[in-house]
């Protein structure tokens, strides 16, 4: 795929350079790109836009999409639109690596950040010896376990999701993970925030803050993504997919219990050293 177009706001970044947003966009969705530079100007962060994969313009079969795969994990044949997606957030961990960047923070075009989110990130940076990838938004209660106390206005948790938190519509990664990530998620075989949600499949850990400080509600931009009736076959469907969800879910709940212990730990001995002595 071709690299993306860059627009960049002209606010200084967060600890000089080492943290730039990413705004996935389509070439033609001008309406969600207005409303996504509106939330992130308001935060400080500075940005570039990256021009998006047309789902529909892509012409199947591609090495970066395996078709049986996704059937057999996903249980729904190709969705064009989410597999263009899938791409597009492989193309910023890519130009993350090609620019000399420390960190990305990787946003989906109707995310409606916090107007703090540059604070957020600030403190979770402090416990970055805990994560690799920070997720900051999400779907669905993911019972998160916290492992210490972000000094942010609003009261907010770095935390461990015990269990699935769905979307991809804001996340901080670094370069280690950005490279284990574009190693391990080509193929393609599930959609892109069931990839990155599988983080300790791939020996990486994730911490997510709550509340979730980016949103993807209070818009009225509808979905790019639409779910048509493309479920295979019911018994087709559960052969494969439940297994694989139930290896899944029960893997997440016992890596995460085992990175949250450790997560506590890292917390304490930071917390620990920035204390004020007596």
């Amino acid at each position: 795929m071709t690299a993306a177009a860059a627009t960049s706001s002209t606010i200084q970044p967060i600890r000089a350079q080492r943290l730039e947003a990413f705004i996935i966009n389509l070439d033609r969705a001008t309406e969600r790109l207005r409303f996504v530079e509106q939330g992130i100007l308001a935060t400080g962060i500075p940005y570039r836009r990256v021009s998006a994969v047309e789902g529909r313009r892509i012409s199947f079969p591609i090495p970066e999409f395996d078709e049986h795969g996704y059937q057999r994990r996903h249980g729904r044949r190709r969705n064009d639109a989410e597999v263009g997606c899938y791409l597009s957030h492989l193309e910023c961990l890519r130009l993350l690596l090609a620019s000399d960047l420390d960190l990305a923070l990787v946003l989906e075009d109707d995310a409606s950040p916090s107007p703090d989110l540059s604070l957020v990130i600030e403190e979770a940076l402090r416990y970055q010896d805990a994560w690799d990838v920070l997720r900051l938004s999400g779907y669905h209660d993911p019972h998160p376990m916290p492992i210490a106390m972000l000094r942010t206005a609003m009261p907010r948790r770095l935390c461990v999701p015990l269990s699935r938190l769905s979307g991809a519509a804001a996340y901080v990664v670094g370069r280690r993970a950005a490279e284990v990530l574009l190693r391990r998620l080509v193929p393609m075989r599930v959609p892109f925030d069931h990839a990155l949600d599988r983080e300790w499949f791939h020996g990486l850990r994730v911490a997510m803050v709550d509340p979730l400080p980016v949103a993807q509600m209070g818009h009225d931009l509808g979905t790019q993504i639409p779910l048509a009736a493309d479920r295979l076959p019911w018994l087709r469907r559960h052969a494969t997919v439940f297994p694989y969800r139930a290896m899944n879910e029960a893997s997440r709940v016992i890596f995460r219990i085992g990175q949250w212990f450790r997560g506590r730990r890292i917390a304490r001995r930071i917390d620990h050293r920035s204390a004020p002595r007596a």
